[in-house]
């Protein structure tokens, strides 16, 4: 049996996921270059990288769009061969924080149906479910294919967002958590000059 790359890294590949967070400050230019830089140190502390030489890798702005693109190739593969299940529970945390234990094994319960499907699986499924509708609009589909594939959009309706809105979370609070550590660093730095100068 071959592993992924996902799989052969000794650290959780969720924590990819969240180079996006990196990825949309480095769209700012140089004014989100810093705080960039700033998400991708915290998540190479949180993958526990002790190697000095890949920080120092951080501070170009090329060497930064680079690996962000090839985190987000790996956070992809991952991602598509991940369970629903196995994304259920790197969420749980999330799921009961904001909805509480009771209310969270209910939809834990509700969405179980789902726990042995790919990810990866599920969205080429609801892929091919939206291009059958399209096609059904411009007559290339029967009316019983369109019904059919309305019915698989529906029933992964409620896994799909439950999914979104618990990652968007993830990537709110890291987001929350970089603007914060830049904004220490900024001024830890920009108070030490004005004390260097006197």
């Amino acid at each position: 049996m071959t592993t992924t790359i996902a799989q052969q890294l000794s650290y959780d590949p969720e924590l990819l996921g969240l180079s996006q967070v990196a990825g949309q400050y480095l769209q700012q230019g140089e004014q989100g270059l810093p705080i960039a830089r700033k998400a991708l140190e915290l998540l190479l502390i949180d993958m526990k990288v002790a190697d000095p030489a890949l920080v120092r890798t951080v501070t170009d702005p090329k060497v930064i769009e680079k690996t962000l693109k090839n985190q987000a190739d790996v956070y992809e593969e991952h991602r598509a061969q991940q369970t629903v299940g196995d994304m259920l529970r790197t969420y749980q945390v999330g799921l009961e924080a904001y909805l509480g234990t009771e209310k969270a094994a209910k939809a834990r319960a509700e969405l179980q149906g789902f726990e042995n499907q790919k990810y990866g699986d599920i969205t080429r499924k609801l892929a091919q479910a939206e291009h059958i509708i399209k096609g059904f609009k411009i007559g290339s589909n029967t009316k019983e294919e369109a019904e059919a594939a309305q019915k698989t959009l529906t029933e992964h309706q409620k896994l799909m967002a439950t999914i979104s809105i618990l990652r968007q979370a993830r990537m709110s609070a890291f987001g929350q958590r970089t603007e914060t550590a830049y904004a220490e660093d900024a001024l830890n730095e920009l108070y030490a000059d004005q004390e260097a100068q006197k």
